[in-house]
């Protein structure tokens, strides 16, 4: 609705919300998978090369699915699967540097002890964050990421920085108790599920007043 507001009173959105904060914003770049990780390693280079200074990668069962003892039987990585994550994570790390930032997602259907194990195995790469990394039913009931408790149990148990929200809506319906319980280190809003544009503002603007969460 702003877009459209904005689009009638030939404004920019930014305008209708409040003052002008930067003129350039950072984005992180995301790639395509593979299962080889020096295939993956040169495809990251390559948006390294384009000017990109953040990057993406997913790492999930998909790459190591045919690798003998790399999956459990639910499709979760074991700890030999884990260690094959991590020959992604540095052949990335080794390509891009490690002054980059560097976040990664998709780890397949996790629960918490699963996440931990995750998270822990992730923290010689210095991730900028893992990405929802609690899916949604992963708990057995509802929508498993509104469970702050379950995100603050994750955070509390590793040094690998946690972004999640993409997938939920409004402050007081689903982010205020992950900001005031500080289940989380990132905010990640969509703006398409979050609530629109001004949502997202009052998602952020809380966060970053009260907890100091980006």
């Amino acid at each position: 609705l702003h877009d459209l507001v904005g689009k009638v009173f030939g404004v920019p959105v930014w305008r209708l919300l409040g003052d002008k904060k930067r003129d350039r914003v950072r984005m992180y770049c995301d790639t395509t998978e593979s299962s080889d990780p020096k295939v993956y390693a040169a495809r990251m280079l390559d948006r390294k090369k384009l000017g990109f200074t953040f990057f993406k990668m997913d790492v999930g069962p998909g790459i190591i699915r045919n690798r003998p003892g790399a999956l459990n039987t639910r499709g979760v990585a074991t700890a030999k699967g884990l260690q094959m994550y991590g020959e992604f994570f540095q052949a990335v790390r080794d390509a891009i540097g490690w002054d980059q930032p560097l976040a990664s997602d998709h780890f397949g259907p996790l629960d918490v002890t699963d996440s931990i194990r995750h998270a822990r195995s992730f923290e010689p790469f210095e991730l900028t964050w893992a990405e929802d990394i609690l899916q949604v039913g992963t708990l057995g009931r509802g929508d498993s990421p509104r469970n702050w408790r379950a995100y603050k149990e994750i955070k509390d148990a590793t040094s690998t920085p946690l972004a999640m929200g993409e997938g939920l809506f409004g402050l007081e319906e689903s982010f205020k108790p992950f900001v005031d319980n500080r289940a989380i280190n990132v905010i990640h809003l969509d703006p398409q599920n979050c609530g629109g544009l001004r949502e997202i503002k009052r998602i952020a603007d809380y966060a970053d007043d009260t907890q100091g969460i980006p």
